[in-house]
Order: C-alpha cells, then sequence, then structure tokens
C-alpha cells in the first residue's frame, strides 16, 4: 500500500463521510386566509386541505340552506362562511358572530354571506381592544372587509369598511359579481359598488346616516338610501353598467322600506313606486 492510500485511510478513519440524511417531500407552503385580514389581534381561520370533512354538526348545513344537495363552494351556516368542495370536504371557514375575548379586554364582531351560487362571498371583521386604565378617548374598532373568491383568494379589499346602525356593512347580488359596501370616510359614510375584479362602478358618498342597501340579482342596479348633514332623507338608484344615476327624495315617494325589485324596479313596502323615472 502506498504511503498516499495509507494517509487517506488515516484521514477517513478520523473523519467519518456524513451520511446524507433522508429528505422530505418538499411540502407546499400552508396558506392561511384570514377573511379580514388585521392586525394582532385577528382569528385565522382553517388552512386549505382537502382532508378536512364537513364537522358533524354542519353535515345538514348544505341542504338546509340551499333547498338541495350538497352544494361546491362558498355558503352561509348559522356561525361561519363555509368554503366546500363538489365532494364536500371543507376547505375554508370564516367564523361569524360576536365574541369577547382576555375577559373583555377585545371584542370582536365578524360578518359576512355568501352569493346565491356560492361563487363569491364577503367576510368582514370589526376587533376593539380596550386599554387597561384610564384613556382620553374612546377606542375605536379596527375593520376590514374582503371579497373572497371560490377558491378563497381574496379579490379585493375594502379599508374602513363598517357596518351603518341596523345593517350589515355589505350586500352581495345574486350571482357574486357585483359588492355594495359600507365605508367610513371622514366622519361620513360612503356606500360603494365593486366588481368582482376589485373596481369601483359607483359610489354615494358624504352621508350622514345609511338606512338601506340593496342590489338586484343580476348586480346591474343599486339601491343606496341615505341622508347627508342637514339634508333630507334621499333614495337614490344606480345603474352599474350605464352610469347612470336618480336621486328621488324621500318624502315624495310611498312610506319605505324601499328596495328594488327583480328587473331594478323601485319598491316600497314591497309595492312598485308608479311615476318612477326609469334608468335607461
Amino acid at each position: 500500500m502506498t504511503p498516499e492510500a495509507v494517509l487517506l485511510l488515516a484521514l477517513l478513519a478520523k473523519h467519518p463521510p456524513e451520511r446524507e440524511l433522508p429528505t422530505e417531500p418538499e411540502r407546499p407552503p400552508v396558506e392561511v386566509y384570514f377573511g379580514a385580514e388585521l392586525p394582532s389581534p385577528f382569528l385565522p381561520v382553517l388552512p386549505p386541505s382537502a382532508a378536512w370533512e364537513l364537522p358533524r354538526d354542519l353535515k345538514d348545513a348544505p341542504t338546509a340552506f340551499t333547498g338541495g344537495p350538497v352544494a361546491t363552494g362558498w355558503i352561509t351556516a348559522p356561525s361561519s362562511l363555509l368554503l366546500l368542495t363538489p365532494s364536500g370536504s371543507l376547505v375554508h371557514e370564516l367564523g361569524l358572530g360576536r365574541f369577547s375575548e382576555e375577559d373583555g379586554a377585545v371584542r370582536r364582531e365578524m360578518r359576512g354571506a355568501s352569493s346565491a351560487d356560492g361563487r363569491f362571498a364577503w367576510h368582514w371583521q370589526s376587533v376593539l381592544r380596550r386599554p387597561a386604565g384610564r384613556v382620553e378617548k374612546a377606542p375605536e374598532p379596527r375593520t376590514a372587509l374582503v371579497y373572497l373568491g371560490s377558491r378563497g383568494q381574496i379579490l379585493g379589499k375594502v379599508e374602513d369598511a363598517d357596518a351603518p346602525a341596523g345593517l350589515p356593512p355589505a350586500v352581495i347580488s345574486a350571482d357574486g359579481e357585483t359588492l355594495l359596501a359600507a365605508r367610513r370616510e371622514g366622519g361620513a359614510w360612503t356606500a360603494a359598488a365593486l366588481s368582482f375584479t376589485g373596481k369601483e362602478l359607483a359610489a354615494v358618498a358624504k352621508a350622514h346616516r345609511l338606512e338601506a342597501m340593496a342590489l338586484t340579482p343580476d348586480g346591474r342596479r343599486a339601491l343606496v338610501v341615505w341622508a347627508g348633514l342637514d339634508r333630507p332623507l334621499m333614495v337614490t338608484i344606480l345603474d352599474l353598467r350605464s352610469d347612470q344615476r336618480l336621486d328621488l327624495p324621500a318624502d315624495g315617494l310611498p312610506n319605505g322600506p324601499w328596495s328594488l325589485g327583480p328587473d331594478g324596479a323601485l319598491l316600497a313596502a314591497g309595492k312598485p313606486v308608479p311615476r318612477v323615472p326609469r334608468l335607461p
């Protein structure tokens, strides 16, 4: 054996080659959807997993809320928004309701709804953290609203979205392609209509209060009942395709509540309002 071979064997005996450890198969990153994404504190929702089945207490929810077999897409259950696969497996869950945490120091409210066909949904969170001790000014809640697509992806966000007294923070058309959301801007309300691409289609701004928001099933027309500061109550109809707007003083209309029929006609207490100018 040559001197070089002896030296090599001595080195190998002193420093044996490291054995390669078996590598685990690369896993895709876990993507967690937070619904209305807020700084801490927030409540995360279930990450995607085809292995998760619908909870036992919600097995009947798809049928109960859709009137048919297990649905695919988003459905609104009593205490959550659910995103289901065609086989009925649970992909995502977003909580709904009011919660108090940390001995009342954190108060959370979550609302949401799905479109009738299950392709789209919206989810809103309001989180109020009460500081310990005395404060000069009462804290304001942190709020956010997200527009969700058929795979749980976030299509758009509405900053400063809030819920007017007695109203939800948003309504969605039956086909899900249009969202009408309320947001606070400089102490006033704005009701803005958004497409599922995130584009703002029209808005009613500088409202001192909002009393009603509605969309036709096809999302073509929106209704906003509102009043400005020291201004009378108005019933506004927006045609979101032709960019037309009709403002009607409420005192010249039959008593409400006002809404829209499937064809976009104005209704008062469920009955058509006669002699209302028609939008093209």
